[in-house]
């Protein structure tokens, strides 16, 4: 069988262990459960700190959007257009208003689009995370039904609807372009 350790390794963690002691190896996995051996815990300790270090190195970027200090733009910025918006208000009817509501409130387990509960919710976020989210769980009945671009026209009318505005492009369907455009609650330099 083969063994982690040397026989004098193992030897020792006996003694180590007969006195209540924990060698560097114990106290590194200390608390790490759930694997079979001390060698799978040390692996899974490595594998924590390279996680923290590649973490710590991009630091400075964003999971849901652009690194941090880029020229972004934002949804104050005018990042769908009003006819774009009207196709999203007929898919909203189609396949969303039973659950969130013919004025966007909400109700029962769907959220509000619309209002101060909706924008915190979302606050901070890329517009390419949140397609992505309705994507992946909208429409309830039937997740992933929709197409990005269909989705995309239903956030512009939910845009529209929490009163950003509209401006000469369309809100993009493309992932790579919608996650440099942020969802920020209130409009900058506002206070």
């Amino acid at each position: 069988m083969n063994h982690p350790f040397t026989t004098s390794e193992r030897s020792e963690r006996a003694t180590r262990a007969e006195r209540g002691v924990r060698g560097p190896r114990e106290r590194a996995c200390k608390g790490v459960r759930g694997t079979k051996s001390p060698g799978q815990r040390m692996f899974l300790v490595g594998a924590i700190a390279l996680t923290a270090i590649v973490a710590g190195a991009s630091a400075g970027v964003s999971q849901d959007g652009p690194p941090s200090g880029s020229s972004s733009r934002s949804v104050w910025d005018g990042v769908y257009t009003k006819e774009q918006a009207a196709r999203g208000k007929e898919l909203y009817a189609a396949e969303c208003m039973a659950c969130h509501g013919e004025s966007l409130e909400g109700s029962g387990p769907a959220n509000p689009l619309v209002g101060p509960v909706f924008t915190a919710n979302w606050d901070g976020v890329s517009m390419g995370a949140m397609v992505d989210r309705t994507k992946a769980s909208m429409p309830m009945s039937k997740p992933g039904s929709l197409s990005r671009q269909q989705i995309a026209d239903v956030l512009a009318f939910v845009l529209s609807e929490n009163k950003f505005p509209a401006g000469e492009a369309e809100l993009p369907r493309q992932a790579e372009l919608l996650t440099q455009i942020g969802f920020l609650a209130t409009k900058p330099g506002a206070f």
